[in-house]
């Protein structure tokens, strides 16, 4: 038995037969808060004893235990998702975000797709110092023929991971800008419940949270810090007079949700009121407060890192979007920010699905953000390209100091904005905005919805045209 498990009296039972199963190796160490969860070291062996090969905790067993493991924690052994460097999914922008964090330094280096290719293609993106004021990333392409891959014909061909391994071991310097050193820095994987146990049953004892401090509001009650034993924790206390409607809609809407850009639900409190939402804790709070008032020893984004975050919240509505959800609510207020720049979009009290239209119609709600409405809500009217819209409205929020839309000297009212918007008006550009961007922005304003942009188009125009080193045209 394992001795970091045995000490957390981890329930042992008889091992199922294992028919053939594949190897599965720890990428991350993780620290579980429930028993019936297995902890892991970087590095541990585990195998599946399930067949839910969907789902983000599975049962498995580790010398001689069985528990539940978080999924996200592990690859299968030897595989390219086992490797420290490949991290697939990051665009170029987020390439470089990474990158260039404090936790990096020269010659880090990841692999990721290109995303921008419908074929099996991939980029090694590497930091350079060389310039120690300002450390820059570079990128290349990796090209490959017969499952055998080169970035320079000058070095014969390779699988991908032996083509990684002759660039950190041998002095590159006359193909690339200098030798891979270290893989670059990652963060733990994103947890989407509390334990294994909670996967399926979504009703927590309260007697396990405890309420910390109040943190700040969101549609239909007070946001409170708490702690789910160890964990950290939000925890929305509903008000007395909520709608449970509303109430309805916002759980069985964030229970489906498995996004990194959107806030996880952990579980509910439903056995006695005050109902409880427990959710996924962002440290840094709003993305409306990180920006008007930085959290001590943090310096304001720069327009880099507004873009990097512009995207994350683009990927999380396409994500909704695709999914058949939307949000209706979207805000720097509704967005909150964790540690290096993670970006998160939260509150789905407004949200609705979309089921087989295209269009949610409904009455007006005294409820719904006015200012941030697209025409067609004026009328009731609600559709993916109605997020578009507001979703205008968070990107020059980000750039004019989270100042509300059309701010006026005047407040104006229901008819006077609808006056304003149908005459054509548009929100000048801040100062700090790129003219690139704000060009963006006003195709998020055409006044009728089919001419607006969809989601994925913007994650594409806010991630820039990918630019590479192409070393076999040297």
């Amino acid at each position: 038995m394992g001795s970091c498990c045995s000490k957390r009296d981890v329930e042992i039972e008889a091992l199922p037969m294992l028919n053939q199963q594949c190897n599965f190796i720890a990428t991350h160490d993780f620290t579980p808060d429930s028993k019936n969860d297995l902890e892991l070291r970087k590095g541990d062996i585990v195998q599946f004893i399930d067949d839910d090969f969907q789902a983000s905790w599975r049962r498995a067993t580790k010398n001689g235990e069985i528990g539940y493991v978080p999924t996200c924690y592990l690859a299968q052994e030897s595989s390219l998702e086992s490797e420290p460097w490949y991290m697939p999914d990051l665009n170029q922008i987020s390439a470089e975000q990474l990158l260039l964090q404090k936790n990096n330094s020269n010659g880090a280096f990841l692999v990721r797709r290109r995303l921008e290719t419908e074929d099996t293609a991939y980029a090694l993106s590497l930091r350079d110092d060389d310039d120690e004021d300002t450390p820059k990333v570079k990128h290349y392409k990796i090209f490959h023929e017969n499952d055998m891959y080169f970035v320079s014909p000058k070095i014969e061909k390779f699988t991908l991971q032996e083509l990684i391994k002759l660039y950190h071991i041998e002095d590159v310097k006359n193909i690339l800008i200098l030798k891979l050193l270290k893989p670059c820095w990652r963060e733990e994987p994103h947890l989407t419940d509390l334990s294994g146990k909670f996967v399926k049953d979504w009703e927590i004892d309260r007697k396990n949270v405890k309420i910390v401090k109040a943190i700040g509001k969101g549609q239909g009650g007070d946001i409170f810090l708490g702690n789910w034993k160890k964990r950290k924790i939000a925890v929305k206390i509903l008000h007395g007079h909520f709608d449970k409607q509303e109430f309805t809609n916002e759980v069985e809407i964030m229970k489906k949700q498995t996004h990194k850009n959107i806030v996880s639900l952990y579980g509910i409190c439903t056995k006695k009121h005050p109902f409880q939402i427990m959710m996924e804790y962002m440290e840094y709070g709003s993305l409306q407060d990180y920006l008007t008032n930085p959290p001590k020893g943090i310096t304001s984004p720069n327009v880099f890192q507004l873009h990097y975050m512009i995207c994350q919240i683009a990927s999380g509505m396409e994500y909704l979007a695709g999914n058949g959800i939307i949000h209706r609510d979207l805000a720097t207020r509704n967005v909150l920010i964790g540690p290096h720049l993670l970006t998160k979009i939260s509150d789905f009290g407004l949200s609705r699905y979309l089921e087989s239209k295209e269009i949610y119609q409904s009455q007006m709600n005294s409820k719904l953000p006015i200012m941030w409405l697209a025409p067609e809500s004026f009328e009731g009217l609600f559709s993916t390209k109605s997020d578009v819209w507001t979703f205008g409205h968070v990107v020059m929020e980000m750039f004019n100091e989270c100042k509300r839309p059309y701010d006026e000297s005047q407040p104006l009212n229901q008819q006077q904005l609808k006056n304003l918007i149908q005459s054509g008006y548009k929100m000048p550009k801040p100062a700090r905005m790129p003219d690139s961007t704000y060009r963006i922005l006003l195709t998020c304003w055409e006044l009728k919805p089919e001419d607006r942009p969809s989601f994925t188009d913007l994650l594409n125009s806010f991630s820039g045209h990918d630019t590479y080193s192409d070393l076999t045209k040297n």
